[in-house]
């Protein structure tokens, strides 16, 4: 086969080949979006095919079953479909199905040796659990970036081992995924979860859509997409169909070209609205969810959230859709516009998370250590003091502003507990003048009245411009 696997690729084949070899017949392997699981579990394929053995590799999307084959065509390897409107080759070794339609298909004569489940986060569904029971003595392997559902049951009733690959931030430092750069957007602060309803492990979509709607913000999410990443492919998470198209309408009037789709979108409208993404001849894709799993189109270097989501593991898919690496683009960064709040509840996408095939116990995690630069947004580590994007500098005031607020509202703290050392003391009336300026923020209108907080609360002199250019406020 015509194709060079990395050696994390080679290392995370060899592990699941060793799960194998000592009687686990089902291996659940994980790594992160981006990372070629796709190539590796081709190579897996194309390995068992040479050896005599037939294989089934499963994906649950239409976009993805197109995808997968040109990738196996790419490392030479001969495939059949089962899908829909497809005449089928069963005599070829290596199957490429659509889970639907081979859940029609089980008494046809198939009989793999080995399952390949791709996205496999999905397989404690009925569907995915007759394919794999119609075959009991296949070996199965699923792998995805995240191994768990979103109403918190694990994946131990299907796999019974675990195979972890890289992490993101190695695959980072490794140059196989683009940084990212992410901006927690004011918009957010608009939106009020509490009264969001849950369904599945995620929130119910009418409440959603009725806070969006309510809080207005699609002429934020416009003017901040031309002002920070303008002339970017980029993909936007909506909430509903209506939200979408809306949001749609307002890119477009505002020159920018986009399109909407979902899983509704006729088939023919959504391979030209994907393929018009794909020349760059759309700008914008916005969509419902579609492009959470397996959408490869490395030019993708904007991922716009204005979907609110309580599902870390949709946070995780969306997020990361814009950090495949780019060979067209060596220094490719990728950028997050988060307009919903997301990144406070679940954390920057390339964070270490701890997996298990357990179901999650439910508890009040705590947010993930994350602030936003005054200035332009950038969301950092809470322990960085200088911000990599406009080189705005913390004081330890800023960073322990928010406990010693809450410690003096009460008085039963010791405020010695929250750190408020000397220099705070000295500080004193610094410190209080900066709790003022979230507030004073509200009320601000003109490049002036951001001038004259940046004097009154002592930042730098380009505070106001990246508050201005943050907010839509023009010089």
């Amino acid at each position: 086969m015509s194709i060079d696997l990395r050696p994390y690729q080679e290392k995370f084949i060899g592990d699941i080949r060793h799960e194998f070899a000592h009687g686990c017949r089902t291996v659940c392997g994980v790594m992160p979006c981006g990372a070629g699981k796709t190539v590796a579990t081709g190579w897996m394929a194309g390995e068992t095919a040479r050896r005599g053995k037939r294989v089934v590799f499963m994906v649950h999307r239409r976009e993805l079953i197109e995808q997968t084959s040109k990738t196996f065509s790419a490392m030479g390897i001969p495939h059949g479909l089962i899908a829909s409107g497809v005449e089928p080759v069963y005599e070829l070794p290596v199957q490429i199905a659509s889970v639907q339609t081979l859940a029609r298909r089980l008494g046809d004569n198939i009989c793999p040796d080995l399952i390949i489940c791709d996205e496999c986060h999905h397989a404690t569904a009925s569907t995915y659990r007759n394919i794999i029971d119609t075959w009991p003595e296949a070996f199965v392997v699923g792998v995805t970036a995240t191994p768990q559902r979103t109403d918190g049951k694990g994946l131990g009733d299907i796999f019974k081992s675990m195979v972890i690959g890289p992490t993101a931030m190695e695959l980072i430092e490794w140059g196989n995924l683009a940084p990212e750069m992410t901006y927690s957007l004011p918009t957010g602060s608009k939106i009020n979860r509490s009264s969001f309803r849950k369904s599945h492990g995620d929130y119910v979509a009418a409440d959603v859509e009725r806070a969006m709607m309510d809080a207005n913000v699609f002429g934020d999410i416009v003017e901040h997409y031309r002002r920070l990443t303008p002339r970017s492919q980029a993909i936007c998470y909506c909430i509903t169909r209506e939200y979408s198209r809306i949001l749609t309408e307002r890119f477009e009037a505002a020159g920018i070209p986009a399109a909407h789709v979902d899983c509704r979108t006729g088939r023919k409208d959504r391979e030209e609205a994907i393929e018009g993404f794909r020349r760059g001849s759309i700008r914008v894709l916005c969509n419902v969810d579609l492009f959470g799993e397996g959408f490869d189109v490395p030019a993708v270097g904007v991922v716009i959230l204005a979907r609110p989501t309580a599902s870390l593991i949709l946070h995780i898919q969306q997020t990361m859709r814009a950090m495949r690496a780019d060979p067209n683009e060596p220094g490719k960064r990728a950028v997050i516009l988060d307009h919903v709040g997301n990144v406070k509840l679940h954390g920057l996408p390339e964070m270490d998370r701890e997996w298990s095939l357990d179901d999650r116990k439910a508890k009040n995690s705590k947010p993930p250590a994350l602030k936003e630069c005054p200035q332009c947004y950038r969301t950092v580590s809470a322990a960085v003091r200088k911000c990599p994007e406009c080189g705005y500098e913390w004081l330890q005031a800023d960073d322990e502003a928010e406990p010693i607020r809450q410690a003096r509202e009460d008085t039963s703290v010791d405020l010695e507990l929250y750190g408020e050392s000397e220099m705070l003391e000295q500080n004193h009336a610094a410190f209080m003048r900066k709790l003022r300026v979230p507030e004073m923020l509200k009320q601000a209108r003109t490049m002036q009245d951001l001038q004259n907080i940046a004097r009154y609360a002592g930042y730098k002199p380009g505070w106001a411009y990246y508050r201005a250019k943050a907010m839509g406020i023009r010089s």
